[in-house]
């Protein structure tokens, strides 16, 4: 196996002669493994190696014990090893994100911290390896299948990553979890078991966990399988990029604050480029990729059949305006970037909320303004709704097909009590005294010309949870100026 990982390092150019390899190690099997290979491995590729560990604080002594356990085995080696100790529990709720997303970007910083060190302290070239393998690519492809992921999704864990500024790699990635259990087995080593992975409330583990084995009874090379079609996808990407590339050349001019895409070669190109090549300049224009959506890259593309004048919003203060057969992607004026975009929240996305019980979030300003939501079960009457101004709690199983945030439209109506009564929003606004300046900025929850929540202010009657809800939908807003919220939010 050992000889396999070497080829297999060796075809993708991971471990140049002269790097020094930072191995992730938490003490499980998988990573307990690829420190073992990567030391039998390093004299004769040439690498040195040492490891890191991150105690997240999430598991008390249990963590601190696969602590323990890691540096041991590094000593026994005699590899060098950085424990990193974070606060995966603190950090979630400050940033207001999962465990599971707050754990791997604590753990992520620490690979990245240790390879800034090295290089500053001895100007060698430092690559992060991690010990992902056959199983938890398969399992990965299937999560974002779930999502409803583009074709970049599908192409799984990519085995030699430049992030930031960093190279991460992982050599096990084409070997099974039951290869490693046999080496580990042969070598004699023993190795720590996480309890959270047998967590079902995760929706990771219950596909590890159910949905593989599963898969893998009804015929035994599923994983295998899988690892084949996803080599079959990466290579159709890797086309689709070199498409982009060539399209990119006739397609987008840059200049000093702005993109400029032509409309005419754009259409001379597949849907697929045209979509790909729109996604891979706004990246590139926003400098990431969070918080930009397929439904952006559909409204920017629907530009391509309207009138000049026409634009859509995006995150971070970009806009496009469709000007005489020319898409132009620039940041607002300070004026235009106080309006906010409307930002839809699809049914897809509320159902992954629902299933894995995890916080989101989007961006809806370029002041830094907010709406988290997450899905929750009904508890019962007995819970309490507490009355705050930025935070409501909805009827999730009422909105059958997600919800915009905007601002209001022509026909736009409550529903003001049990009965199904109408007010439309505007004459409502009117006897709720809110001045003409104020009506025009205020944000909304929509769905279609039904509003949900006016934020600040009432819910719709047909939206409130009763005893009868099923799932409670929880939405927070972060940009007003009361309930513990700063307008700087």
């Amino acid at each position: 196996m050992e000889q396999k990982i070497r080829e297999y390092m060796l075809r993708l150019h991971m471990a140049p002669s002269g790097v020094r390899i930072v191995a992730g190690v938490s003490g499980g099997a998988d990573s307990v493994c690829l420190l073992l290979v990567l030391h039998s491995l390093s004299r004769q590729m040439g690498f040195e190696l040492e490891a890191v560990h991150v105690e997240h604080g999430i598991r008390g002594q249990e963590s601190i014990r696969d602590a323990e356990f890691t540096e041991a085995l590094c000593a026994e080696i005699a590899v060098p090893c950085t424990r990193y100790e974070v606060n995966v529990p603190e950090y979630a709720k400050k940033q207001h994100l999962g465990f599971e997303e707050a754990a791997r970007k604590l753990r992520y910083d620490a690979f990245f911290r240790r390879a800034e060190e090295i290089r500053q302290t001895t100007g060698k070239q430092a690559v992060i390896a991690l010990a992902h393998h056959r199983e938890d690519n398969a399992e990965t492809v299937l999560f974002r299948l779930l999502r409803g992921s583009g074709l970049r999704g599908l192409c799984g864990i990519r085995p030699v990553l430049r992030y930031r500024d960093y190279v991460v790699i992982r050599p096990l990635l084409e070997t099974g979890r039951g290869e490693i259990e046999s080496y580990l087995s042969k070598r004699g080593k023993t190795y720590c078991r996480d309890s959270t992975n047998e967590d079902e409330a995760y929706s990771r583990n219950r596909l590890r966990r159910r949905i593989l084995p599963e898969m893998c009874r009804i015929n035994p090379k599923a994983v295998l399988h899988i690892a084949q079609s996803i080599r079959q996808f990466d290579q159709v990407y890797d086309f689709l990029e070199q498409e982009v590339e060539k399209a990119k050349r006739t397609a987008v001019k840059k200049e000093k604050d702005a993109f400029l895409l032509s409309v005419g070669e754009l259409k001379k190109y597949h849907p697929a480029i045209q979509a790909e090549l729109v996604c891979n300049v706004l990246f590139e224009a926003a400098g990431q990729s969070r918080d930009i959506t397929e439904t952006h890259i559909e409204e920017i593309l629907a530009l391509l059949d309207k009138q000049s004048g026409k634009r859509v919003l995006l995150p971070y203060g970009w806009t496009v305006r469709l000007e005489q057969g020319i898409l132009r992607l620039k940041m607002q004026e300070e004026a235009e970037a106080k309006k906010t975009p409307s930002v839809e929240i699809p049914e897809t996305l509320l159902k992954q909320c629902r299933d894995d019980g995890q916080e989101r979030s989007v961006l809806l300003g370029t002041r830094g303004e907010r709406l988290r939501f997450f899905v929750r079960k009904n508890q019962g009457q007995n819970e309490n709704f507490a009355k705050k101004k930025y935070t409501k709690f909805v009827d999730y199983d009422k909105i059958k097909s997600g919800f915009v945030v905007r601002t209001r439209r022509q026909g736009d109506y409550f529903i003001l009590d049990a009965q199904g009564r109408r007010k439309k929003l505007n004459r409502y606004m009117i006897d709720e005294k809110i001045p003409a300046g104020i009506r025009e900025e205020q944000l909304l929850l929509a769905d279609g010309s039904k509003i949900i929540w006016m934020i600040g202010g009432r819910i719709s009657e047909d939206y409130k949870v009763t005893k009868e809800t099923a799932f409670i939908l929880e939405v927070r807003y972060e940009g007003g100026d009361s309930d513990g919220v700063s307008k700087e939010a």
